[in-house]
């Protein structure tokens, strides 16, 4: 590794070091040398106030210290020594640092996978709720039986949800960590009620310009177009993308859990089901109009 002299530190020269030179050595000093515990941790805590996330590697008893004061703690499985195992948050067993860079993959994968997660699940619940309150406010028909409506939650999103899991990490997200100034639970609201009204509308439309029709088809109708459009919504939540420029057979899963779920919606709206969830069959007109 080609390494500049000015790019290399030892404990005596760190020594000599104000906290204010500190925090501009440790963006360009690339190897530390003859570094004793208590430095260690003075070097993590300049590039934590630098704004940095801090990981530290060891497998002695003099790198437990650095350890607990980096953001994340990584000691040696095998050759480590029970200190610093215990000091550290994750531990190698098979002692390869490539694992690490597996576990920021995964670790960062996990992430974005539970904000999509939620994000679908928020949507759909806010088009539902708001759709029941706005037809009990003005006095419209009501959209759903009780019994749709758990069908809805508790059975058709519930693949697509859990398929959410086996997205792959986008590269965008891959290169930087997330931002910790940012917040998490104000974009994934934002994000659910930008989709949550567009099927709110859609839903409202129908049940405004059909609302003298039969009570129990408009309801299977509103029923049968509230679950499309959220299987329509996971792909677009599944990525940052556009959906039209994200392959859907990229997460295998994710398709398989989709026709699963429509063909459990057909299942509610024909027999044997169509009893017990109140509905009935829809035509070919009604399922144009739904698709389209």
């Amino acid at each position: 590794i080609k390494v500049a002299e000015d790019e290399i530190m030892v404990g005596n020269q760190l020594d000599r070091t104000s906290p204010e030179q500190l925090k501009e050595l440790v963006k360009k000093v690339k190897v530390w040398a003859r570094i004793t515990p208590e430095q260690k941790q003075k070097i993590i805590r300049t590039m934590k106030e630098n704004g940095w996330s801090v990981a530290v590697t060891g497998d002695g008893v003099n790198d437990a210290p650095a350890m607990k004061e980096a953001d994340v703690g990584i000691a040696m499985g095998k050759q480590g020594t029970d200190v610093a195992r215990q000091a550290a948050d994750l531990v190698l067993k098979n002692d390869r640092f490539s694992a690490i860079i597996a576990a920021i993959k995964y670790g960062r994968a996990i992430y974005d996978n539970i904000k999509k997660f939620f994000t679908f699940l928020l949507s759909g619940n806010f088009d539902e709720i708001m759709l029941v309150s706005i037809a009990f406010i003005f006095g419209l028909p009501q959209p759903f039986t009780a019994g749709q409506i758990l069908w809805i939650n508790l059975i058709t999103d519930t693949f697509p949800a859990l398929a959410i899991a086996f997205e792959k990490p986008e590269d965008k997200n891959l290169g930087k960590p997330r931002d910790p100034k940012k917040g998490i639970i104000i974009p994934i609201l934002r994000y659910a009620l930008f989709i949550g009204v567009i099927a709110l509308i859609s839903c409202l439309a129908v049940l405004l310009f059909f609302k003298d029709i039969d009570p129990t088809r408009l309801k299977t109708y509103i029923f049968t177009l509230t679950v499309m459009i959220e299987l329509a919504a996971v792909f677009a939540i599944r990525s940052d993308k556009p959906f039209w420029k994200e392959s859907p057979f990229k997460n295998k899963v994710l398709v398989l859990a989709v026709i699963i779920s429509i063909i459990l919606q057909l299942l509610a709206i024909y027999s044997p089901l169509n009893q017990i969830l109140k509905t009935v069959p829809l035509n070919i007109t009604e399922w144009g109009m739904i698709i389209g």
